[in-house]
């Protein structure tokens, strides 16, 4: 950590000590610069771990390769049959056998600009500073990527066509561009009673506000309050809600809401610890710091989650 922050304040290995330099030498990337201890790394990736950010719902996975070959499971449910239940020659009933996909991760980079004189500024905690930069920019790209992404040199976001997850349509009597409390109920239970115990509702604020004014057929809220040390906020039908900009708005044609077991559905990949390297390039008053991990994610499990479609 020592030889970490001495070199985000000058950038320059050979003004290391001896043993600074052997401590950062036995983490290089040759070129491509340094891996960044552990504590930093986990703190500028937090937002895949911390209970308060939707993208800790999602299956995690480190990786030691250059891709993971997972079961695209697409059946809902596994075959059984009982010995004699057509005759007594064994069981006919077939489990769908599940397909492959495979997930490689892919290069996120942040680079960060700071001024020298901040550098230089012994008072000031650049170390902090950089690495909540940092994190801000990875959070952004991530967050994007797993509601949007194609899938080309990024993950494959959930709204994404080629995710597989199934979309529900709102019920014929509601209203043209809206979606009513009915809605959400029925979109929770479109997936199996073990997916939809631990499943959450995906949405932006927007929607969510419209969520807040509706009530159920008796006048009470479909909305509920958790316990506080649950620490998840709001509940609808008894499942918790997580709020995600990434999301669209309700209008005709969009899907706003999404709801399933995330961590059966879908699943993150990591491949590589963050790297970092200061730019030998920068101009004078601009150092750039540049980060840079591995990283990309897929649907695993398409029937475990669904998606709301406006008429």
């Amino acid at each position: 950590m020592k030889a970490y922050k001495a070199l985000l304040r000058h950038g320059d290995l050979q003004r290391l000590d001896p043993l600074e330099q052997k401590s950062l030498s036995s983490f290089s990337f040759s070129n491509a610069g340094w891996v960044v201890p552990p504590v930093v790394s986990a703190q500028i990736l937090s937002c895949l771990t911390e209970p308060a950010d939707f993208l800790s719902v999602f299956g995690q996975e480190q990786i030691s390769s250059g891709s993971i070959q997972v079961p695209l499971d697409s059946s809902e449910l596994e075959g059984a049959a009982w010995g004699c239940e057509t005759d007594c020659m064994g069981p006919t009933a077939t489990i769908n056998a599940p397909g492959m996909i495979e997930i490689k991760p892919e290069s996120l980079r942040s680079r960060v600009c700071s001024t020298s004189d901040l550098v230089q500024d012994a008072s000031f905690n650049i170390e902090q500073w950089i690495m909540r930069k940092a994190e801000r920019a990875m959070r952004l790209k991530i967050a994007a990527a797993v509601i949007f992404g194609d899938g080309i040199g990024r993950p494959l976001g959930i709204l994404d066509s080629k995710s597989g997850i199934p979309v529900c349509d709102t019920a014929a009597s509601t209203p043209a561009d809206q979606f009513s409390w009915q809605d959400l109920v029925q979109l929770k239970w479109q997936i199996d009673a073990q997916w939809a115990a631990r499943g959450t509702f995906l949405m932006n604020q927007t929607t969510f506000a419209l969520v807040l004014t509706m009530s159920d057929a008796m006048g009470r809220p479909i909305w509920s309050p958790m316990p506080e040390q649950s620490g998840m906020g709001l509940t609808i039908a008894g499942s918790p809600v997580r709020i995600v900009p990434n999301m669209p708005d309700v209008q005709a044609g969009s899907t706003p809401i999404a709801f399933g077991d995330w961590s059966q559905a879908y699943m993150i990949v990591r491949r590589s610890p963050i790297s970092f390297q200061t730019d030998p390039y920068s101009l004078g008053w601009c150092i750039q710091y540049k980060f840079e991990t591995r990283i990309s994610g897929a649907t695993v499990c398409p029937g475990a989650a669904r998606l709301l479609r406006i008429n």
